[in-house]
């Protein structure tokens, strides 16, 4: 019966001039965000995207631990072999949202992904820094 109580997922993406949206709402668990990012990586658009912006303003990212985001790092770096002039902006402004983002961000750095990577407070903030 467990399949008749399925959440629905908490995001929706949107792209637009070459960007990716990406806007949660509600408690989010990694899955939804593996799960959106890997309808981005596999969807036709992948290869001709520069922007991705990942908006956790109305998430709720409390039962994901700073170790889940190792799966977005490994993917992400993986999908950087093929486009490799991507930006990603996060916005988040809840502490553990700032702070998981800060981890992924970190990691992904460490293990020499050519992305670039912000964290912003609006998402007015993040379509700016992707446009310059």
């Amino acid at each position: 019966l467990s399949h008749l109580w399925k959440k629905e997922m908490s995001f929706q993406i949107i792209y637009k001039n070459r960007t990716f949206i990406v806007t949660f709402a509600s408690v989010t668990s990694i899955d939804e965000i593996n799960d959106a990012n890997g309808k981005i990586q596999g969807g036709e658009h992948f290869d001709n995207h520069n922007n991705q912006i990942w908006d956790f303003t109305n998430a709720d990212l409390s039962l994901i631990l700073e170790g889940d985001m190792i799966i977005p790092v490994v993917t992400d770096f993986g999908a950087s072999t093929t486009n490799e002039d991507i930006n990603i902006a996060i916005v988040a402004v809840e502490e553990q949202a700032i702070n998981l983002c800060k981890a992924y961000i970190i990691t992904c750095q460490k293990i020499g992904s050519p992305w670039a990577f912000k964290i912003c407070p609006t998402i007015q903030d993040a379509l700016k820094w992707v446009k310059t």
